[in-house]
């Protein structure tokens, strides 16, 4: 089995709007898209309601961490393709959203459309100058970890830099998104990269796994 990305990253940000919109155009059905969002709002109540849209039925919360104390949400969804082609994922924001930023990528397996999620999302937030997106310790082999995160207040530098992971530090208006994958996750072993900023900011993190049941295998759980 096998997990690729497709394509590039889309990504976009807003600013004092409760409404954030991407337009994406996924290519194939039974893929699976990630999506990372993050805002910030200092001490004022927001919300980011689940996507919609996107070329995706369904939108499935992989993990998601919201930290009133520093005034961050960060959230990660996933959903399987169900229509290809020129779509519009739409992010709703409840509350005095100040800036939103948004991060969509598919994910295709060799295998099989059969998409789930291996365990619970982690989280982490706080204040500090590097750290690890949480461990996640996957169940079979070649699984897709992702994780995103809020780094700062866009007055810095972010980072991280692990051997095998796809990193996406920073864009928009402000240096503060990130978004981080790894293809071929496999047990026994854990998977956390690193992340850094300068100077020392206020962060929060998220992360989770994905499995692609093959189709065989599938069917004797099924039996079972």
């Amino acid at each position: 089995m096998t997990v690729t990305a497709v394509g590039s990253p889309v990504n976009t940000d807003t600013n004092a709007l409760n409404t954030l919109t991407l337009s994406v155009s996924p290519t194939a059905l039974g893929d699976v898209i990630v999506v990372g969002a993050e805002s910030y709002n200092g001490v004022y109540f927001q919300t980011l309601a689940p996507p919609t849209g996107g070329g995706v039925t369904t939108w499935n919360l992989m993990a998601t961490d919201v930290a009133p104390g520093i005034g961050l949400i960060v959230y990660l969804y996933w959903g399987i393709v169900t229509s290809t082609g020129p779509s519009t994922l739409t992010i709703t924001m409840t509350g005095n959203p100040n800036y939103c930023f948004a991060n969509y990528q598919q994910f295709h397996s060799s295998v099989s459309g059969n998409w789930i999620q291996d365990g619970a999302g982690g989280n982490n937030d706080g204040t500090a100058s590097s750290g690890n997106y949480p461990s996640q310790s996957p169940a079979n082999p070649d699984e897709l970890y992702v994780g995103g995160a809020w780094l700062g207040l866009g007055s810095g530098t972010i980072g991280g830099s692990d051997a095998g992971y796809a990193y996406l530090n920073g864009w928009g208006a402000f240096n503060v998104s990130t978004f981080v994958y790894y293809l071929g996750a496999t047990s026994p072993n854990s998977y956390s990269p690193a992340w850094n900023q300068s100077p020392s900011d206020i962060f929060a993190v998220v992360s989770g796994l994905l499995w692609a049941i093959p189709v065989g295998q599938n069917n004797i759980v099924m039996l079972l």
